[in-house]
């Protein structure tokens, strides 16, 4: 299985690459007898995204799935050089699923099990680490510093990025900077209103 860096490398070297990137980028249609017109990537980001960031299914798991998929594709082309305009990081509704479920969060430990998300009475919180140190290190929003240290028992211990990161473990620094100056993350104790999902929280505090 190719690396992020291979797969980048691998693109730069195929003589038709852009248009592979604009293929997987333009709208498809769903024929039974012949070839997708398209990837249909955009559109999908576009039509079955709400505007909080999750898609269209009611269980909040499966965010974790949309993400963790178009991950395989947005690094790969984050890391290629050639063709800036494909880069899935500067998409806000890309961005926006990476924070999607932090309003869901409930008492600061547990994401409710909607659908066939999570267990019954369970205490999980349906966000992952390697998304949101992903998403900070290729958009540097401090949002996803701050829940990473929440969701890591408000420590850096143990945050890094992967093998192909300069300096893996400079991101708890980095991390530790923010919490410094902006401290941490304060979604936690408000309500929250989930209009393109569907979802309410009320809350008091913590």
């Amino acid at each position: 299985q190719s690396t992020v860096v291979d797969a980048a490398v691998a693109l730069d070297c195929m003589p038709d690459t852009k248009n592979m990137i604009d293929w997987a980028f333009q709208t498809g249609i769903e024929i039974n007898d012949g070839p997708a017109a398209g990837g249909n990537v955009i559109k999908r980001l576009i039509d079955d995204v709400s505007r909080d960031g999750l898609g269209n299914e009611a269980a909040p798991g499966y965010n974790n799935s949309w993400i963790g998929n178009l991950r395989n594709m947005a690094d790969t082309l984050a890391a290629y050089p050639g063709f800036e305009e494909a880069n899935l990081y500067r998409y806000p509704k890309y961005i926006k699923m990476f924070s999607g479920a932090f309003p869901m969060i409930l008492c600061r430990r547990y994401t409710p099990s909607i659908g066939d998300s999570g267990l019954t009475a369970g205490l999980g919180i349906e966000v992952y680490k390697i998304n949101l140190i992903q998403a900070f290190q290729e958009t540097g929003d401090i949002r996803f510093a701050q829940f990473l240290y929440a969701l890591n028992g408000n420590s850096v211990a143990g945050i890094q990025g992967d093998i192909f990161t300069k300096n893996p473990e400079g991101i708890q620094q980095d991390i530790l900077n923010i919490i410094d100056q902006y401290g941490e993350y304060a979604g936690f104790d408000k309500s929250s209103q989930m209009a393109g999902y569907g979802f309410t929280a009320l809350r008091s505090g913590s």
